[in-house]
């Protein structure tokens, strides 16, 4: 298990001399689980933090992500919109079939959602 440190509130570790955040991370019975690492030795409120400012760098990542650049979300069929994780409303969702149309600050994010879930990898695309 890498040593964790923190950048500002954001758990990070150092894997081959390169500086890695983890992603969100999910709060089963008080102990917390990377999604790559597995069960990672930080406390719930850490935990808290971390996701908090995550999700919000994933957001204000959109404001200069590139076209083919993007990042995984969630679709909400009852609201016909797309979210982060932690349920930051990205924006409202056109969907046509399997595919999803998201417009966020004049930018274009589409993707293709698959049948039974509800992540979308959504990539811009103007």
């Amino acid at each position: 298990m890498p040593n964790f440190y923190f950048d500002g509130d954001l758990i990070v570790y150092t894997k081959k001399g390169n500086t890695h955040c983890l992603g969100y991370l999910f709060n089963m019975q008080a102990k917390i689980f990377d999604a790559d690492l597995g069960l990672v030795d930080v406390t719930e409120e850490q935990a808290e933090k971390h996701n908090q400012v995550f999700d919000a760098m994933i957001v204000k990542g959109l404001d200069t992500c590139q076209v083919k650049q993007g990042h995984t979300f969630y679709y909400k069929p009852e609201t016909k919109q797309v979210t982060t994780w932690l349920g930051t409303v990205i924006g409202d969702a056109k969907r046509n079939a399997n595919k999803v149309i998201v417009v966020y600050k004049g930018k274009i994010f589409e993707g293709n959602l698959r049948k039974n879930e509800d992540s979308i990898f959504l990539q811009r695309v103007q």
